[in-house]
């Protein structure tokens, strides 16, 4: 074993961390993702026979998410950046 891996320097270096599995992760901390217990008691109110997609949530709420989603504000600020360069 070469000195650089015995030490962790290096492209990889050894890391002691190791990930917590204690149902909070970033994405979730966020607000990017649901968390566990929210997506495991919405699966069975999805698989019933009566489910229908406006028990969820408003039409309007859904029609404003696009606009307002990490996904479009990083997207506009990144056009504005290149408006400006």
């Amino acid at each position: 074993m070469s000195a650089a891996a015995e030490t962790g320097a290096g492209p990889y270096p050894i890391t002691p961390r190791r990930p917590a599995f204690d149902g909070k992760s970033v994405p979730v901390a966020m607000g990017l993702l649901s968390a566990w217990s929210e997506s495991g008691t919405a699966i069975p109110r999805y698989l019933r026979r009566s489910y229908h997609p406006s028990q969820e949530g408003s039409p309007r709420r859904a029609v404003e998410y696009p606009a307002a989603s990490p996904a479009a504000r990083t997207a506009a600020g990144a056009a504005s950046r290149a408006a400006m360069s």
